[in-house]
């Protein structure tokens, strides 16, 4: 037990006894001062009043004799003063020393004839009848402090250690471990708290844990999440967000606290918060975060409500739908190319037929190049058909790759011959750059032809009658690269990270009028993508283009 509760516990038990004991000391102390002046009194007056009856104050001796009685036969100190107020008769003491001044505890009485007779405790019992009480009084406090003292050690012997231990365990619970000992005592009140406070312990602990396991589940679900969620307070500040919200709107790692305007800099997100903040019943609002690149937000602003109604805050679920946006603009400018493609040789198909079914047939020459302008046309929308069949089982992945070693000088032969017709029609060589040792590549043998004849056709297409277009390849130790290379027009710099887009065209009336779809590129990246490669365009200061496919490999055999 601490020093200061046995302090405690000592004041707590004497401080009132003292008290007890003082009050009635001093009521004692009263009412005996009163007693013995009242005694005095009654003395002086039967005195007196024997003087005066017996003649005695005429006599000296009979004076003398009736003062020394009074003092023996009441113990006390009897004096004598005639009418000028000088001591005639004193029991106690030669009439010549007494002053005309009373003793502290004195009474007088007055004769008839002007003569005092005063009656005074003997000089050593002058001293209050209260004074007398000190030493008692002292006793009985005295008592009441040692009684204290021992009550104060029994309640340290009896409740010290008890408490102690109950002390230890509730600091021990308090830091969220378990106590060692249980509290002993012989007090039935101890041991009843102590098991109370171990039942409000245990049911704190499960509360707490109810509590980390449902923030636990909060917590996962909110990482689990793609939609960015953040929570603000009723000044629309925030409280919690998660890191989808992070990332979408590329908010700093400390936020809560902080205005929701200043985390996300966007006025319409803070004004949809703060009018679901005023009453509003909730609202979904798209905007535009100004990032790199700049991200399309769907938000969904709904209030935080509590039981009775009290308006706690608002929730904001924030979707990203910057790549839906995305792929249905690529889908509009899909459905719209694909349109403009067909429309034209379709336009053309109707027209000379509707020539020749006019009369163009009669004439052999004129009928024969407008079947010949028809029969192009349709070649034109098979290609294209084909390439859209392609480009939509390549999106869907309904087409898996069947990799195998496939010779570099083979694929190349291949999409020679594949383009080899167009090469003599627009007199352009096709040339090869190829190392002897050469490794094999690891892909889909088809595919790799069709990429090769796909950047081949490209190239034929733009170079100029007698410039040549060559394939080159060198291998490292993973990878091997093929390049084609022309001495066309090249390709602009602004046009370059779009090149591989469907349907993307440099100079597009000059594609069509050579026949190309705009796909051509597009499939060639899928098909080296899904590939497990990587395919991308130079342009060199002097003119042309290169276009660079890099490849894997095929790993040589394990010796035996």
């Amino acid at each position: 037990m601490h020093p200061r509760s046995t302090l405690l516990v000592l004041v707590a038990a004497a401080l009132p006894a003292a008290l007890a004991l003082l009050v009635v000391g001093i009521a004692a102390s009263r009412e005996l001062d009163a007693a013995t002046l009242d005694m005095l009194e009654r003395v002086a007056r039967a005195g007196a009043g024997l003087l005066a009856e017996t003649g005695g104050l005429d006599d000296p001796v009979l004076r003398r004799r009736l003062v020394d009685r009074l003092a023996d036969g009441y113990g006390v100190r009897v004096t004598l003063l005639d009418p000028e107020g000088r001591a005639v008769v004193d029991s106690d003491a030669d009439p010549a020393t007494v002053g005309p001044r009373p003793a502290p505890v004195s009474a007088s009485a007055r004769t008839p004839s002007g003569w005092t007779l005063r009656v005074t405790l003997r000089t050593d019992e002058e001293e209050p009848i209260s004074g007398r009480l000190d030493g008692p009084l002292t006793l009985g406090l005295l008592f009441a402090a040692l009684t204290a003292l021992g009550m104060a050690l029994l309640s340290r012997r009896v409740l010290g250690r008890p408490l102690t231990q109950l002390v230890t365990r509730i600091e021990a619970l308090a830091q969220r471990q378990r106590p060692r000992h249980r509290v002993h005592s012989a007090v039935a009140e101890l041991r009843a708290l102590s098991d109370a406070v171990d039942t409000l312990a245990e049911e704190v602990r499960r509360g707490v844990t109810r509590a980390r396991e449902e923030r636990d589940r909060i917590d996962a679900v909110l990482a689990s999440m793609t939609e960015g969620v953040v929570v603000v307070d009723t000044d629309a500040r925030v409280r919690l967000v998660n890191q989808a919200f992070r990332r979408i709107t590329g908010a700093p790692a400390e936020v809560e606290g902080r205005p929701l305007l200043e985390v996300v800099r966007s006025e319409r997100l803070d004004r949809a918060a703060r009018e679901t903040l005023e009453g509003a019943t909730g609202t979904v609002t798209e905007l535009t975060l100004q990032k790199r690149p700049p991200r399309t937000v769907v938000a969904t602003v709904a209030p935080l409500v509590g039981a009775e109604g009290e308006m706690h805050g608002a929730v904001l679920v924030l979707r990203d739908v910057t790549e839906r946006r995305r792929v249905l603009a690529m889908r509009e400018d899909f459905v719209a190319n694909v349109s403009h493609e067909l429309k034209t040789p379709i336009a053309a198909v109707r027209g000379y037929a509707e020539t020749l079914l006019d009369g163009a047939l009669d004439d052999e020459e004129t009928a024969r190049e407008f079947v010949q302008t028809i029969c192009d046309h349709a070649q034109r929308m098979q290609a294209l058909v084909e390439d859209l069949l392609d480009l939509a089982a390549l999106d869907a992945g309904a087409v898996e790759p069947k990799p195998s070693e496939v010779s570099v000088q083979e694929a190349v032969q291949m999409a020679f011959d594949q383009v080899q017709a167009a090469a003599k029609r627009r007199g352009v060589p096709l040339l090869r750059t190829l190392p002897r040792d050469l490794p094999p590549l690891y892909v889909d043998p088809a595919w790799i032809v069709q990429v090769l004849s796909n950047l081949l056709d490209n190239a034929i297409k733009y170079s100029e009658p007698g410039a040549p277009v060559r394939v080159e390849a060198e291998a490292d130790h993973e990878t091997v690269e093929l390049r084609v290379v022309d001495q066309g027009p090249g390709v602009p710099e602004a046009a370059r990270e779009r090149i591989f887009e469907r349907f993307y065209r440099v100079d597009p009336g000059r594609s069509r009028a050579m026949g190309g779809t705009g796909l051509g590129l597009s499939i060639v990246r899928h098909l080296v993508e899904q590939s497990g490669g990587s395919v991308h365009l130079v342009c060199p200061p002097e003119g042309g283009s290169i276009f660079s496919v890099r490849l894997p490999r095929a790993k040589p055999p394990i010796a035996a």
